[in-house]
């Protein structure tokens, strides 16, 4: 009896262990890496300027909707292991910037190294012929400044992996950023919850996804709502996250602190709805699977 419950505790404490296991958010980026990646982005911004006894407000949109396939080399990382420098050299690119059709030859083949420490971004050839400013636009809109965070610091080093398990990441990161662009927010106006998914196999290697919700509360003069989806390896050796998905909506109002009486009083609200998607190829692990870049 003795040993057969000896036995049994045996089984019991292996199960618990698989059932515990622990999944890094600590993915850091190496200089000389190569990825190719799929990037996906729709854009809408909406600004409305308004003036007292102007009647009707003055409305300006902007439209994106994007498409790049892309080689990325890493050349520089921050602190935090978070890309800086890369190196871009483009096979497919397309879509429309507020309507027009974008035109992919200027992209297309070349090696264009993007500086993404500093706002504003910038993107040269190593040709030395300068990109058209449409061109420009498009990859600022797919590649921005990258700050000196990580989703580390948000969702925590080292998390437990359970389907369902909920956890409140850290919002000081995301806090700082807001006040950064002059969007000052207290913690109780932030509300915010991670999520653990399921686990599946992409290109035969065990990954788990991550849900990130991010809401404003009671805010004034602010309002955004944000969830971000992410698809990462189980274990940290098979490299960083594989799939971002991310959504949201964002309105700002602006009041006019202006000196001329015409514009005194006036204000500027800006909505942004924006869905942006990048997912990087892996290299197959099983050749029994025959669907890449499958996601369940």
């Amino acid at each position: 009896m003795i040993r057969r419950l000896s036995i049994f505790t045996l089984v019991f404490l292996a199960v618990c262990s698989l059932s515990a296991q622990m999944i890094s958010f600590d993915r850091k980026e190496t200089v000389g890496s190569v990825k190719t990646a799929l990037l996906k982005l729709k854009l809408s911004r909406e600004y409305l300027f308004m003036i007292p006894g102007a009647g009707k407000p003055i409305r300006k949109l902007e439209t994106m909707d994007l498409v790049l396939l892309t080689e990325i080399k890493v050349e520089k990382v921050n602190q935090k292991g978070q890309p800086v420098s890369l190196l871009l050299t483009p096979s497919v690119s397309g879509g429309t910037l507020n309507g027009r059709r974008v035109d992919s030859a200027p992209l297309k083949g070349r090696k264009i190294r993007a500086e993404l420490e500093k706002f504003p971004c910038t993107f040269t050839t190593l040709d030395g012929k300068p990109l058209p400013d449409d061109a420009v636009v498009f990859l600022s809109a797919l590649f921005r400044q990258q700050q000196n965070i990580s989703y580390s610091d948000i969702l925590g080093k080292v998390k437990k992996f359970q389907p369902g398990g909920k956890w409140l990441p850290n919002t000081a990161p995301i806090l700082k950023s807001l006040a950064d662009r002059k969007l000052p927010l207290n913690k109780t106006n932030l509300k915010a919850q991670a999520m653990f998914e399921n686990k599946f196999k992409v290109e035969g290697i065990e990954c788990a996804a991550v849900v990130l919700n991010l809401s404003s509360v009671g805010t004034h003069a602010y309002d955004f709502q944000a969830k971000t989806r992410l698809i990462l390896p189980v274990k940290s050796e098979d490299g960083g996250i594989v799939r971002l998905a991310r959504e949201g909506v964002e309105v700002v109002d602006r009041k006019s602190v202006s000196g001329d009486i015409a514009a005194a009083g006036s204000s500027l609200r800006i909505m942004t709805k924006e869905q942006l998607e990048v997912t990087y190829v892996l290299p197959k692990k099983s050749s029994s699977r025959k669907n890449p870049l499958k996601f369940f």
